[in-house]
């Protein structure tokens, strides 16, 4: 792309356009465009972990899990994607549809068991790194499962998930994100003294669940 005088610089003392003569030529000056986030991060370059939450059995008003960055927090989490995954190795019968409600939280859930930083277990809410070169996630971000309560900031959002294994609909939904479509929104954003938490709705159902979390996490 040539450099043009639509081109678009952040304000600032010395700020600059990076450009590249090819071959130093000196006659052909091209502008250099690296892709960067708001927060200044380069392309692939933004911490990013997992949390992966094991299964867990459908049960009527059940809190299943929550992700919460404590007031103390150094870190904002994005939360990329959320996906449910029925354990279709599990046969069930008489099943119905589940639903999930998901909340902001204001203040770490009561009850639950916690979750685990890169642990070789799949027993619990487990943090994992993608690329083991970055730090490990901040220890003022935690997970648990099977809550007692949680402290509502809102509502989020609904979905529904059907547990029966030879059904289509439990297999094709393995990938699909709760999430809205990235390119158009923001990701669902924790600060510090916010979380995320899901529970089950008031019709009871059968089979198994778990959930992959993707996220990625700025200084604050």
């Amino acid at each position: 792309m040539r450099v043009n005088d639509t081109i678009r610089v952040t304000p600032g003392s010395g700020a600059t356009v990076a450009t590249w003569v090819p071959g130093g030529s000196g006659t052909t000056e091209l502008q250099v465009v690296v892709l960067a986030d708001a927060t200044g991060h380069l392309y692939e370059t933004k911490p990013t972990h997992f949390l992966s939450v094991p299964k867990i059995t459908a049960s009527a008003n059940r809190y299943h899990w929550e992700l919460f960055n404590n007031s103390a927090s150094t870190v904002t989490v994005a939360v990329h994607e959320i996906k449910a995954m029925v354990h279709t190795d599990v046969a069930v019968t008489g099943a119905v549809g589940v639903r999930f409600d998901f909340f902001r939280t204001t203040a770490l859930s009561s009850g639950g068991t916690a979750g685990t930083y890169e642990s070789s277990s799949t027993l619990a809410a487990n943090f994992a790194r993608l690329d083991t070169n970055d730090s490990l996630i901040s220890s003022g971000v935690s997970a648990k499962t099977v809550l007692t309560s949680i402290t509502t900031g809102a509502y989020l959002f609904t979905t529904l998930t059907f547990t029966e294994e030879t059904n289509a609909a439990s297999n094709l939904h393995q990938g699909y994100n709760l999430l809205s479509d990235r390119p158009y929104t923001k990701p669902l954003t924790l600060r510090p003294g916010q979380g995320v938490a899901v529970r089950q709705g008031t019709v009871a159902s059968v089979g198994e669940i778990s959930w992959r979390l993707l996220l990625t996490t700025d200084p604050d």
